[in-house]
């Protein structure tokens, strides 16, 4: 590292515009609900070489940041509709995550209110309509963080390639081997 001041200045410019770019890609896969973009993203790194490594550091950076906010939020969501069913005389807490909800059918939740002595039918369905309205949030919230989870996965694998590659090529320049005689 040089003693220019502006070194440090470009450097936070440049992880800046990384991050603004993975953002963006990142933002797309949940909008799409597709790993279509990252994968281009990921193709240009792979055909840029080792020299994209802190590119690749930076978006996988990014897809685990987005992931520990889709985390929180679904948390958030989950904790107001267990706030909202315990108003009502429900209790989800314990019995139930967020995971598990999505898959619950309206049946299986009257008989889980029968269970804790909601038998008033406009209770019931106050109910239901909480866990229904709150079921697409989460349901969309399950989504993004199981594909966000694939992204970094995949953004983990590719950054270990890249890095072998890396480590490769300089063992090829230390060694004075062209790169034609290494297969």
């Amino acid at each position: 590292m040089s003693d220019n001041p502006l070194n440090a200045i470009y450097e936070f410019a440049e992880q800046t515009y990384l991050r603004m770019q993975a953002n963006d890609v990142l933002m797309r896969c949940l909008e799409l609900k597709s790993r279509d973009p990252i994968h281009e993203l990921v193709e240009e790194f792979v055909l840029a070489g080792p020299e994209s490594i802190t590119a690749m550091r930076e978006t996988l950076a990014e897809a685990d940041q987005r992931r520990a906010e889709v985390q929180d939020e679904l948390h958030r969501a989950f904790v107001d509709l267990q706030g909202q069913c315990h108003d009502q005389g429900l209790q989800i807490s314990g019995m139930l995550d967020a995971f598990s909800l999505t898959y619950l059918p309206a049946e299986i939740l009257r008989d889980l209110m029968r269970e804790q002595g909601i038998d008033q039918e406009d209770t019931q369905v106050v109910c239901l309509r909480l866990l229904q309205k709150s079921r697409g949030a989460i349901t969309r919230l399950v989504t993004q963080l199981g594909l966000l989870q694939e992204i970094e996965n995949y953004l983990q694998d590719w950054l270990w390639g890249l890095a072998y590659q890396s480590c490769h090529h300089k063992n090829q320049e230390n060694l004075n081997i062209p790169p034609n005689l290494t297969h």
